[in-house]
């Protein structure tokens, strides 16, 4: 006892943190047998200080005990690791990953060294040759990641001056200019260097271990099937094959990953390989393509993917790295394809069932980022490049032109989609300009709702979900019966005709009497449903001299709520309801005015809990319970006030103000459209501008995008037109960008 205080408590004086156990021979043994964990933990065991002797004795018998049940226990660790590794998926390129945890870092390396220490205390027949499951050179490269790894670690803890496993991007600046000592290079590059590193590292040791547990496995069930360790001419001219027909075992990999340059481009290009590389490619298997990428194979034959395989995304918008983001695009559209589809993406899965081209599809799915990481739009440089890309595959001249239509275009659904009023019949149509055919607008949605649903989790939702579907049917639906020279009066004639014939408690003198009060915009600005919703909950009774009707539905599983307040307009009336949204920590997705000739206004808001903030413990019926007491309490005339913008806040790694004025995709407004940084009350803040600056805001479209967060505002002035005047749109933006700049100044 005397003793293990001797250490333990300058240890603990000194704020260390130990794990520690104290046992005897028989204890160790007894515990071994009870506790996986403690049987784990004795193959890591290491002499630092007493007797040699006995420690020899501890692990001497220990081995005997445990030999004749070793394979059990290696089968149990390959089985815990490949549970958690089903948990993590895609994530183990993760652009803030986990040291420790994730796939190919040290958790991998370790079981790795327990798998052939395992092996070695087995001593059962097949097992004795360490080198048939990793030879010299792949230890070294291991040793290599480890020491790599390692390093990373105890800069993570150092800097952080705790244990701290996660490589986030702060550390990742200070650590990547620790590195290199290199004081005019661009921070960004430096890191950009990092984490290429560190994710080539990782490759490396996720696939090692995946072979090397794959192998085991193989002895274990008594199914070693003996290939040739020279890679021959054959082999090559197969490759492909063998990994389509599923005859590609874990001594191909090793074989192809020791030798990848041995294996030219050209020879991967023979008709043979590129048949089967096509059919790899547009099968339902994910893993089957995963296999070109780990063993090299397919930055082999399209180099310029290999650029891009293991480049970080430097924002927290983007989860993984542009490589396996790439990949998981391609997966999202397989599931689509497949009997999951129906249930995961419902409308997308009726889209995929019209017959899009597929292939030209999958080129644009596989090569929709290849411009990233070149500068300026990736967009525009990514379509020339995989254009030529798929020429040299062996594809047709018409593939390539959509496959470089389809790059060229894949942000311009969900730029409509998110940031624009798709109600809009003019939107609508600026769209309809550069999609000119179904087939087209067919691939484009399905690259979009992939492209969305693999940058991260969460990302995709119904909400957004059902705005690309909405703009989808608007498009369909101009494209297939384009409405030529069709009236303004015509329109809402017709719209008003199927509100009616569509309720069964609106009368005709009601609709007349209606409409008298109402403008252009109500009728055009949103769909039917909603226009006979309004009508029907809140116009229908006796009219009140003072009202506050307001109503509350749950649209999703996911918390979304669609909010329809119905009062007399009045000053400062928007700021005070995103005020009581903000006090109760929702975010605003969209916000849509309509204002009518007796001073009635209409606001419809949609809404969802703000994940950013992590509120626990709290009901969603208790959220709403309190948001119906605020908006009484507004109807009251008891204005809401903002206690305290400051909450905590993830920290910032990139200042971002970009203010842009948009005349020319809308005839109806004026487009303003704020990135900036996220933080609280930021809608507010921007509100209150264009409130004073006498503006009308109609409508207002929100999209958080990790740190970042896309305002647009549809915008008249006081006289119902649009800001066109050069020197109002000038004087417009400095207000904004001073406004913006102090709010990121406040933000602690």
């Amino acid at each position: 006892k005397v003793i293990i205080e001797f250490i333990l408590y300058p240890l603990w004086d000194l704020g260390l943190k130990v794990g520690y156990a104290v046992r005897t021979y028989e204890e160790i043994i007894l515990y071994s047998k009870k506790d996986q964990v403690i049987k784990t933990t004795i193959l890591d065991a290491r002499i630092i200080a007493g007797s040699k002797k006995n420690f020899e004795k501890i692990i001497t018998n220990y081995t005997s005990e445990f030999s004749k049940d070793a394979i059990n226990f290696l089968k149990q660790k390959i089985r815990e690791r490949k549970k958690n590794i089903k948990k993590i998926g895609f994530d183990y390129f993760q652009n803030e990953p986990n040291l420790k945890e994730s796939q190919g870092s040290l958790r991998d390396i370790n079981i790795i060294y327990w798998s052939l220490k395992i092996l070695n205390i087995s001593k059962k027949k097949g097992f004795n040759k360490i080198e048939n499951f990793l030879n010299k050179d792949e230890k070294k490269k291991i040793t290599k990641a480890l020491d790599f790894l390692l390093t990373l670690r105890c800069f993570t803890h150092y800097i952080s001056q705790r244990q701290n496993d996660k490589l986030t991007f702060d550390l990742q600046k200070i650590i990547a200019e620790k590195r290199i000592h290199n004081k005019n290079t661009d921070i960004n590059f430096l890191v950009e260097l990092l984490m290429k590193d560190y994710f080539a590292q990782i490759k490396l040791v996720k696939t090692y271990s995946q072979i090397l547990l794959e192998s085991i496995e193989n002895i274990i069930n008594k199914d070693l099937i003996l290939r040739s360790k020279k890679i021959t001419a054959n082999f090559k001219s197969n490759i492909f094959k063998n990994i389509f027909e599923n005859n590609f075992l874990p001594s191909d990999f090793r074989l192809v990953l020791n030798n990848l340059s041995k294996i030219k481009k050209n020879q991967l290009l023979e008709k043979k390989n590129l048949e089967y590389f096509k059919k790899i490619f547009l099968s339902r298997s994910l893993n089957k393509f995963l296999i070109l990428n780990e063993t090299g194979l397919l930055g082999k034959l399209i180099p310029e993917f290999s650029r891009i395989d293991n480049l970080p995304q430097f924002d927290r918008f983007h989860a993984l790295s542009v490589g396996q983001h790439t990949l998981k695009v391609l997966n999202v559209l397989k599931i689509i394809n497949s009997s999951h589809g129906k249930d995961d993406y419902e409308f997308a899965y009726t889209v995929f069932n019209k017959k899009p081209n597929k292939t030209s599809l999958f080129y644009a799915a596989l090569l929709h980022d290849i411009g990233k990481g070149l500068g300026g739009e990736h967009s525009v440089k990514g379509a020339l490049r995989a254009k030529n890309i798929v020429l040299k595959l062996g594809e047709n001249s018409e593939i390539a032109e959509e496959v470089f239509w389809l790059i060229q275009n894949h942000l311009l659904l969900s730029e409509f989609a998110f940031k624009r009023d798709i109600e809009d019949d003019s939107v609508v149509n600026k769209v309809c300009q550069k999609i000119d055919n179904i087939n087209r607008l067919n691939s484009l949605y399905l690259l979009t709702v992939a492209d969305i649903s693999a940058v991260d989790h969460g990302i995709w939702n119904e909400w957004k979900a059902k705005l690309l579907e909405t703009l989808y049917l608007k498009i369909q639906k101009e494209i297939l019966k384009p409405r030529i020279g069709q009236s303004l009066n015509n329109k809402i004639k017709k719209i008003k005709e199927k509100v009616f014939l569509n309720s069964k408690k609106i009368r005709k003198a009601q609709m007349e009497e209606f409409s008298k009060n109402t403008y252009p915009n109500y009728w055009l600005l949103q769909n039917e449903k909603s226009i006979r919703f309004q009508i029907e909950n809140f116009f229908l009774g006796k009219k009140k001299e003072t009202r506050f009707d307001f109503f509350i539905k749950k649209i999703d599983k996911n918390n979304f709520l669609e909010i329809v307040i119905v009062t007399n307009d009045r000053p400062s009336l928007f700021l005070n309801l995103i005020t009581i949204f903000f006090s109760e920590r929702f975010s605003v997705h969209e916000a849509r005015i309509f204002t009518f000739d007796d001073g009635t206004v209409i606001d419809t808001f949609i809404v969802s809990i703000d994940v950013n903030y992590k509120i626990e413990n709290i009901e969603f019926k208790s959220k709403i319970k309190t948001l119906k007491e605020k908006f009484t309490s507004l109807g009251n005339n008891k204005i809401t006030k903002i206690v305290n913008k400051n909450f905590s806040l993830k920290k910032r790694f990139i200042e971002k103000i970009d203010i842009s004025i948009d005349n020319n995709s809308s005839s109806t407004y004026t487009v303003l459209e704020v990135i900036t940084n996220n933080r609280p009350g930021l809608l507010y803040d921007i509100s209150k501008v264009l409130l004073n600056e006498k503006l009308v805001i109609s409508m207002a479209k929100i999209s958080t995008n990790g740190d970042f967060v896309e305002d647009s505002f549809h915008l008249r002035n006081e006289f119902g037109m649009k800001v066109d005047n050069k020197d109002e749109m000038i004087h417009l933006k400095k207000k904004i960008y001073h406004t913006l700049k102090e709010g990121l100044k406040n933000v602690s």
